[in-house]
């Protein structure tokens, strides 16, 4: 049988290469919409609003008792900001960083499996399912105006520094500095991201005494650096902010999320397989990674609003690993049962991925008209209006008056919420803009107030609905 040079036959390798172009035209249609006028999720409202208040002096960081919060850190914020002086509507703004911090994360695991000497087949291969994901189940994040992404771009970076840094033993100091900046530079983008920090120190404290301690000394200096900010810019309330803000949590809800963790199975299984075969010390780094991400995704998963960006860095490990295990175990006997099996979530995806562009496409027209309508009736209302889903407030010039689901978890874990109901009859909200629950009772305290004190709905459109105070 004819092989390539990383150990595939020419047929595995052509089926790698078809996969992977697939993913990147599934993936190359979010382009056409990036500027659509229409949420792609409520975050994107959330983060424009956000980055509006960074740059116009405003405090990112209101109290505990204020009826906004922010509980991401500030850098996306500023950058956003700033780059809307280019392109003046922050959501575009965003998308666009978005899209190209999911590439530069793609270009990020194509190097380190480059990095593996596993021939050209093996980096296509990590590349592909890191695309075919992100192209289908993870769509939803793809060209998004949130900042997961970009955050993760730079802890990629990072990794990729130890990665082809540590080829040689040990580590050059200037390399591990410049990894752990990275790190540092992208939890001040999100603070989620743990996994890639966490499997990099274990991984040192295993292989490379020194440069742990370079690394260890790095991190806390930007730990500090941060800390210092926090006092001098934000007077001390931006760390209590990100880190303490309410949220229930769930084990029904882990279970349920925790069912995008089976895309990465195969990924992992073969992983393992491929380890005795593997000498390659770096290879325990991902192992790490993969282990580690699989259990920060299902325990994140239990929380409230949290989405599959709980698992961004599961992907980003399973990808490397997937790249770095296939060429190991093609010369075995069964090859083609374990091929099969370790590109299974990616052929099954296709066909999700080819109705997911079929809605980008074809409902385009219809969802930017709803959102003129909608957006046209929240700027007709005199008075401030509470938006739930943030975008169309922030298109119609409305100010950032009411964070929904905030304000909806301090309810679910306080014991009393007539403070909470204080502060909203004094927001003097002439409107709420709200989705339509119909009949059914009103999900949360600020529909529930809205109803107790006689607003009526004098819009419906798209699932939405405004209520106006009679």
């Amino acid at each position: 049988m004819e092989q390539t040079v990383g150990g595939f036959s020419v047929r595995h390798s052509r089926i790698i290469a078809i996969l992977a172009a697939i993913a990147a035209v599934l993936a190359a249609v979010r382009v056409f919409i990036i500027g659509s006028h229409y949420p792609f999720d409520y975050n994107e409202g959330w983060n424009a609003f956000h980055a509006q208040i960074a740059v116009s002096g405003q405090a990112l960081y209101p109290g505990s008792d204020a009826l906004t919060t922010t509980n991401y850190p500030p850098l996306s914020f500023y950058l956003i900001g700033v780059l809307g002086r280019l392109v003046p509507d922050l959501i575009v703004v965003g998308r666009i960083v978005a899209l190209l911090s999911a590439t530069v994360v793609g270009w990020c695991i194509f190097r380190i499996v480059r990095a593996f000497g596993t021939g050209p087949a093996g980096p296509l291969a990590g590349l592909a399912l890191f695309a075919m994901i992100n192209a289908t189940a993870f769509r939803g994040y793809l060209a998004m105006n949130d900042p997961q992404w970009l955050g993760q771009a730079f802890m990629a970076g990072a990794l990729l520094l130890l990665v082809t840094g540590s080829a040689a033993r040990p580590l050059a100091t200037l390399t591990t500095v410049a990894a752990a900046l990275l790190v540092v530079v992208g939890i001040s983008v999100k603070h989620n991201i743990v996994a890639i920090p966490a499997a990099c120190t274990l991984w040192l404290l295993l292989n490379d005494r020194r440069a742990l301690a370079v690394w260890v000394a790095t991190g806390a200096a930007g730990c500090l650096a941060l800390l210092l900010i926090d006092r001098l810019v934000f007077g001390g309330t931006m760390m209590p902010s990100i880190l303490f803000q309410p949220r229930s949590y769930s084990a029904m809800r882990a279970l349920g999320h925790g069912a995008v963790g089976l895309l990465f199975v195969p990924a992992g299984v073969l992983a393992v397989k491929a380890h005795p075969r593997i000498a390659d010390r770096r290879y325990e780094l991902v192992l790490y990674g993969l282990a580690i991400s699989a259990v920060i995704g299902f325990v994140e998963g239990s929380g409230a609003g949290v989405d599959i960006n709980a698992w961004f860095e599961l992907l980003i490990f399973g990808a490397i690993a997937f790249g770095i295990a296939l060429p190991v175990l093609a010369g075995e006997k069964g090859f083609a049962w374990k091929f099969r099996f370790g590109i299974a979530p990616m052929v099954a995806l296709v066909p999700y991925g080819l109705y997911l562009v079929a809605e980008d496409l074809g409902g385009r027209a219809e969802r930017s008209a709803q959102t003129r309508a909608i957006v046209a009736q929240v700027a007709a209302v005199d008075g401030k209006v509470a938006c739930d889903m943030l975008a169309y407030c922030y298109w119609a010039g409305e100010d950032y008056g009411l964070d929904f689901f905030q304000v909806g978890q301090r309810a679910a874990t306080a014991t009393d919420s007539a403070e909470l109901e204080q502060h909203l009859a004094a927001g003097d909200f002439a409107a709420f803009l709200m989705g339509d629950w119909g009949t059914a009772p009103p999900p949360g305290p600020v529909q529930a107030f809205a109803l107790q004190h006689h607003y009526q709905p004098a819009f419906r459109d798209a699932g939405t609905v405004l209520y106006r105070r009679d």
